[in-house]
């Protein structure tokens, strides 16, 4: 497939324009379309300008009414909470607006919380967070999808079970850490979807709790005994000869370079989601084995919640405000999003709030043998689109040039070269 590369302000000024035809003010379109492409930046396609969330995905719901040409106003009255009924519109734009806001409460108080519901949806949360974070200050972005819970449900502690996206940012020494579980979800998909597709015609069983069975020629065998050995192989005829098949079977093979083994050579054919693929085989996009990142994960977030406090509980004072925000279990594909952020100043001064988080990512880098900290491929990744263009395939090009078509604004833009 072909790729070439579009400078990002080039694709921003394509989407502005094309959202100020089908009567969004500039400023919504501009700050919406921003954070499209920001999506694209840091490697998120399908949040981007042109992915099943991106540009179309907004005209779509415009035309069928599922997306408001409103502004949003209300902001809260109490000082460290935030509640915003977005009235159905962009979501980009008015968590954006949010964010702002946020951080300037935050230089004056210290500690905000809040709530934005009715909107549409958000994108990459990430971004949220990393725009916090950048102000010294940690954050935790979550996003929900209507239906879902009453807000006094939710206070009274029943669990929100259509979370869709979260992450925290905090900023250390050498940047900001972002656990994003969108990125890792994006990260594991594309080779989990292959190894259970694998371990379906391959008739591999789970038995005595976490074994898997596979087998071989006349004989039942552990998968582990001989997994790496067989994803090593090169083509599915010879993973069939491995395993001692008679018969044809349809395996399928992993994107060249997402999986590597314990010395770096490439994993083709992932068999099952045994312990040998948690434990041996290296996500790239991770930069980990699934079973070092989730522990790298879990010990990070035990470790930072310890030491700079999430979930902290609201005011009784805004409870008042928050059930004023109750919506109709109709919104079927609205979504609702929560800020949570804090100073790192308030447990500790700056300079020391960021050496510690620096000592603590030191000893999980070595512990569990990470390429990266979770966050850095991201910001990698922007830092050299930003220099040498969006890689962007046809297939997306032709989706805006589509969009162009439809309501008279064409698609002008050129590959760098």
């Amino acid at each position: 497939m072909e790729v070439q590369r579009y400078k990002a302000e080039d694709l921003i000024r394509f989407g502005r324009d094309v959202l100020v035809k089908m009567g969004f003010s500039e400023k919504q379109a501009c700050t919406a379309v921003k954070i499209l492409v920001e999506a694209d930046l840091r490697g998120n396609y399908v949040d981007g300008i042109a992915g099943e969330n991106g540009l179309d995905e907004i005209l779509a719901k415009v035309n069928d009414k599922k997306i408001e040409i409103v502004d949003f106003s209300d902001l809260g009255k109490y000082p460290t909470m935030i509640c915003v009924d977005a009235n159905g519109t962009l979501g980009q734009y008015v968590a954006s607006e949010t964010i702002d806001r946020v951080i300037e409460r935050m230089k004056k108080y210290g500690l905000v919380k809040a709530d934005i519901a009715n909107s549409g949806y958000f994108g990459d949360c990430g971004i949220y967070s990393e725009k916090i974070a950048e102000q010294n200050m940690a954050a935790k972005v979550s996003s929900t999808l209507y239906p879902r819970k009453y807000l006094h449900q939710i206070l009274d502690g029943e669990e929100d079970t259509n979370t869709t996206s979260r992450v925290w940012s905090i900023p250390y020494e050498e940047g900001i850490i972002t656990i994003d579980e969108s990125a890792i979800k994006r990260a594991v998909e594309p080779v989990s979807k292959v190894a259970e597709h694998n371990m379906a015609v391959l008739n591999i069983t789970k038995e005595k709790g976490e074994i898997f069975y596979v087998n071989v020629g006349n004989q039942r065998k552990k998968l582990s005994e001989i997994h790496l050995e067989a994803a090593k192989l090169k083509s599915q005829q010879e993973v069939l000869e491995k395993l001692g098949y008679q018969k044809s079977v349809d395996l399928l093979s992993v994107e060249a370079g997402l999986l590597k083994g314990p010395e770096g050579e490439d994993i083709n054919y992932p068999l099952a989601l045994d312990d040998v693929f948690q434990n041996s085989f290296k996500i790239t996009q991770l930069g980990a084995t699934y079973s070092n990142y989730y522990q790298s994960v879990n010990t990070f977030l035990t470790v930072l919640e310890n030491i700079f406090l999430f979930g902290f509980f609201p005011d009784v004072r805004i409870v008042e405000e928050l059930m004023s925000l109750e919506l109709p279990p109709t919104l079927d594909g609205r979504f609702s999003q929560r800020i949570e952020t804090h100073s790192m100043e308030i447990i500790m001064p700056l300079a020391e709030a960021k050496r510690k988080v620096k000592e603590v990512a030191d000893r999980i880098l070595q512990r569990y043998n990470l390429m990266y900290l979770p966050g850095r491929r991201e910001q990698e990744t922007k830092k050299d689109y930003l220099v040498n263009g969006i890689p962007m395939t046809s297939e997306r090009i032709n989706c805006l040039g589509e969009i162009g078509e439809k309501i008279g604004i064409p698609f002008k833009a050129k590959p760098q070269s």
